[in-house]
């Protein structure tokens, strides 16, 4: 059976056997045995979900795919840790065994393991981590990377600072987010921006500014961006967060293709996608199946969403810089590439 790019990522990607991916690529992977669902009740919450899980027949299609990839000198993530590859045996029965070198031993240390296993995992040649859900999103690289590698190449990019954003409290850069994304157009070209509004920070204190911690792990505090809210600042992004969720946010329900809302997108960043077709799930007609030009959704009906209202963003803006010292906005310079309304979305807090 022939599988396609998204089709072999999500069995690719499959966490403990876990897949994600979109509610298309799982129908198909269901309808061809290849992943079943599983009904599970979430530990926090107790509400009962829907999970999808590697088959066996998924398992040698994943262990064919892998096989395919890991040639000497590819990175791998195994239960011992990472390692490099040093070569792959075919075994009876057309199944196949991984060889690979643990970082920090011997060359001649070489162990093996199953291709089909549901702990092994390609590492992005780039950042050497298991990546995000697109991993490999472009030959070896996970999706982050690949829109790294995008808007470091892009002239509109280069040379130019990344616009910091607040999301849950903590900043990040917008260009991070919003690498490939569907848009709201503009009919009326006199329609005035959004204006940009920033939240009060500092350098982080738990980093001391180096975005690093911990054994060189990213800051959990500012994210990596080397800096973090204050108090007044936290106080006022708060309060803008309870203003967007009270005027901006409506069920799946009441989505219409065209809706432009705030939701996973392509490079697997929150950003603004755009509506494409909603419809029924056939296995559970109580949850429906967004398709958006980002990320999918598959989930209940009374899950709620941010919704693009340019002119309830503005109002909510205006009233949180007023109200809040931790706050203020700035007009868009002209020129600059988050003048309209869509990007300078991205630089205030969620959305």
């Amino acid at each position: 059976m022939k599988l396609s790019p998204p089709q072999q990522r999500a069995l690719m990607t499959a966490v403990n056997g876990r897949i994600q991916a979109r509610p298309n690529t799982l129908e198909f992977l269901v309808r061809h045995d290849l992943a079943e669902c599983r009904t599970e009740q979430c530990g926090t919450t107790r509400r009962t979900v829907v999970h999808h899980y590697v088959t066996d027949t998924g398992r040698v299609a994943r262990g064919e795919i892998i096989a395919a990839r890991a040639t000497p000198g590819t990175r791998i993530s195994t239960p011992m840790g990472k390692g490099t590859v040093t070569g792959k045996e075919g075994r009876e029965g057309g199944s196949w065994v991984v060889l690979f070198r643990p970082d920090g031993q011997a060359e001649t240390n070489i162990h093996a393991i199953p291709a089909m296993s549901v702990y092994l995992h390609l590492l992005c040649a780039r950042c050497d981590a298991i990546g995000d859900n697109s991993m490999p999103a472009r030959g070896m690289l996970c999706g982050f990377c690949a829109a790294q590698e995008d808007r470091e190449d892009s002239p509109e990019t280069r040379g130019r600072t990344a616009a910091l954003h607040v999301r849950s409290g903590r900043l990040s850069r917008a260009s991070r987010s919003f690498a490939d994304q569907s848009a709201p157009s503009s009919e009326d070209g006199a329609r005035r921006p959004l204006p940009r509004i920033a939240f009060e920070s500092e350098v982080c204190t738990r980093c001391s500014g180096t975005g690093r911690r911990s054994f060189g792990r990213v800051c959990f505090k500012c994210n990596g961006t080397k800096r973090s809210l204050t108090r007044r600042g936290q106080r006022a992004c708060t309060a803008y967060q309870a203003a967007v969720a009270k005027r901006c946010t409506v069920t799946m329900r009441e989505l219409e293709p065209g809706d432009v809302i705030w939701h996973l997108t392509s490079g697997n960043r929150r950003g603004w996608v755009t509506v494409r077709f909603k419809r029924e799930y056939e296995a559970d007609p109580a949850r429906g199946v967004l398709e958006t030009s980002g990320k999918g959704y598959l989930g209940p009906f009374g899950t709620r969403f941010t919704i693009y209202r340019p002119d309830v963003l503005r109002e909510i803006r205006t009233d949180i810089a007023k109200r809040f010292k931790g706050a203020s906005l700035a007009e868009p310079e002209p020129g600059d590439p988050e003048s309209d309304d869509r990007r300078a979305a991205t630089s205030a807090a969620h959305p």
